[in-house]
């Protein structure tokens, strides 16, 4: 199993490079930071589970060690803004936009594509998921500080599998499951922590503080109660006869569980798999020069 100092110096190999790409995608206007995601990845996933790659080319597991097989998935976040004044996006390390504009909104949609078809048809042949994130610690143009954090999701998790079966029944265009980090469908999957690092970027090279490591974890992550639909929070409420108005607010309904409930009592089944759009098209792309 690798240890803390050997996963944080082979995540170093990557990080040292960012404060160079970062220039690099300045001066060109092209998104370089974090260019090697897909190997990094997968190398990263290797070191957690100890399995090796398969040299698949994309065509078959990321990771086996013969027996059983991983799948390694890395979202950035750190992403192009969209200019407030003029709509046109800017690369996240850009300060001005070229209109003259200093007012972004930063979008919150990156995702893991995760294939439904070959998680639910090779299921007993999988072991793990791991989904990992880098993220930045604000979003502004001179931002030095960013998280990384692996998740290891069960293949076989009855709700994981709820999630990839609604796709793969019910979506007739695309088994692809965009699971967004952070999300509910991401907690129904209850996805255990392993990893978290705090990377902070200096002139030429980075700088890693271990927030959290342990590779055996098998506590999985909480649901937060602000992601729920308030209809799930009543149902919640409800069933612990606890009384509430029907005009309450979210947050007037959360802190009624959690004043009047143990949030530890509450486990996935309290929390449904969302009813989603599945299969509706996705409009016509239009590329800007």
């Amino acid at each position: 199993m690798t240890t803390k100092k050997d996963f944080i110096l082979n995540f170093k190999t990557f990080s040292d490079s960012w404060p160079i790409r970062i220039k690099q995608s300045i001066n060109s206007n092209l998104d370089g930071f974090v260019s090697e995601s897909g190997f990094m990845g997968e190398y990263l996933a290797s070191l957690i589970t100890g399995k090796k790659g398969t040299a698949s080319a994309g065509l078959g597991f990321d990771l086996s060690d013969g027996v059983n097989a991983d799948e390694s998935k890395l979202a950035i976040l750190v992403r192009a803004a969209v200019c407030n004044s003029c709509g046109e996006k800017v690369l996240f390390f850009k300060e001005t936009c070229s209109c003259g504009s200093t007012e972004f909104t930063y979008p919150s949609d990156s995702r893991w594509g995760i294939d439904s078809k070959a998680g639910i048809e090779y299921k007993e042949q999988l072991d793990k998921y791991i989904l990992q994130v880098i993220k930045p610690l604000n979003n502004s143009f001179d931002c030095n500080e960013f998280i990384y954090e692996a998740f290891l999701v069960d293949a076989k998790n009855k709700y994981f599998t709820e999630y990839l079966m609604n796709q793969y029944l019910n979506s007739p265009s695309s088994n692809n499951c965009n699971l967004l980090p952070y999300s509910y469908d991401f907690y129904r999957a209850e996805p255990m922590k392993v990893v978290t690092l705090k990377i902070t970027l200096n002139q030429f090279n980075s700088d890693i503080e271990c927030i959290y490591y342990d590779l055996e974890n098998t506590k999985p992550e909480k649901m937060p109660l602000d992601l729920p639909s308030v209809k799930n929070l009543k149902n919640i409420l409800e069933e612990n006869t606890i009384p509430f108005k029907k005009s309450s607010s979210k947050q007037t309904l959360i802190n009624l569980i959690e004043t009047n409930l143990d949030i530890d009592t509450l486990t996935i089944e309290d929390f449904p798999l969302k009813q989603k759009n599945l299969g509706k098209e996705r409009g016509t792309l239009v590329r800007k020069l």
